[in-house]
């Protein structure tokens, strides 16, 4: 969505933030949007969200809905903070009808976004992992 030729510039960023969590977490939120700088420098303006994303998948999955329920659907790129939250959002603006109008970066630690990254038209753009997850065999 991005950078890629024909598919058009992200409109807003959605940040799915853990703060209760303190400042480590924050920090792959960070890096979320300085990557983003990096590589796309018109993102600067454009508006960013922040959402908290603590609770349970059922709750982000709620808190992600509120959004889109108050939100036009604009495409969206979406940096989640963990792959509960990641998930959440995915599903989210797939039920929304927006599901072609994310992609979404989050820290990679579970099989379960594993398999979503593989699945067929699936809208996660970007993972990374932690040097211990590294080494695991996907």
């Amino acid at each position: 969505m991005a950078r890629r030729p024909g598919t058009g510039q992200a409109e807003q960023v959605v940040l799915l933030e853990l703060p209760i969590a303190g400042p480590l977490p924050q920090l792959r939120i960070n890096g979320i949007m300085e990557g983003l700088r990096k590589e796309l420098p018109s993102i600067a303006a454009i508006p960013v969200r922040r959402l908290d994303g603590r609770g349970d998948f059922d709750h982000i999955l709620e808190v992600v809905r509120r959004f889109l329920r108050r939100s036009p659907l604009k495409r969206t790129l979406i940096g989640a903070v963990n792959d509960m939250c990641a998930l959440a959002a995915l599903r989210a603006f797939e039920e929304a009808g927006g599901g072609q109008h994310c992609a979404v970066m989050a820290r990679t630690r579970f099989t379960r976004l594993r398999h979503e990254l593989r699945r067929p038209g699936t809208r996660r753009l970007a993972r990374w992992l932690t040097f211990r997850s590294a080494t695991e065999t996907s």
